[in-house]
């Protein structure tokens, strides 16, 4: 799945050369970004420059307005789905992580724990394991 850099390029790029001229004269009134910086930009740089000054949650919210304003419905609103999808997966992705270091640290944790006390067991002679310590060390030493 895409993400919004992706999102904003595929966006503009279904703009006509005439479409963008205008969404980036709607963006200079609409925005914060200098008339010189978006002169001869194309939809690559559009794009770098709204995420560069809005960032990029705020630029998808400007670039569906403006959409909206030049009678762009389709366009906004595939946008605004694509936006809402990127956002429900990027809000999934620490969730399943950590589900998965949480399962990976019980297994750890259960796996240290087992090797300490096998290792008493061996070591420290554990009075229930006696008669199997006693019968390693007697085929130990026949061999």
């Amino acid at each position: 799945m895409a993400s919004v850099l992706e999102l904003l390029y595929e966006t503009l790029d279904d703009l006509e050369e005439d479409k963008l001229k205008r969404f980036k004269s709607l963006l200079r009134h609409d925005g914060s970004i200098p008339a010189s910086k978006l002169e001869k930009a194309d939809a690559t740089d559009t794009v770098d420059k709204m995420l560069e000054c809005f960032g990029s949650k705020e630029a998808v919210k400007i670039t569906i307005n403006i959409l909206r304003k030049m009678n762009q419905n389709q366009l906004a609103v595939k946008l605004e789905m694509k936006h809402s999808e990127v956002i429900q997966r990027d809000h999934l992705k620490p969730i399943e992580k950590q589900t998965e270091d949480f399962a990976l640290n019980e297994f750890l944790k259960n796996h240290k724990t087992n090797m300490k006390e096998k290792a008493e067991d061996i070591f420290e002679g554990k009075k229930d394991n006696e008669d199997f310590n006693t019968k390693r060390f007697i085929q130990g030493y026949e061999v």
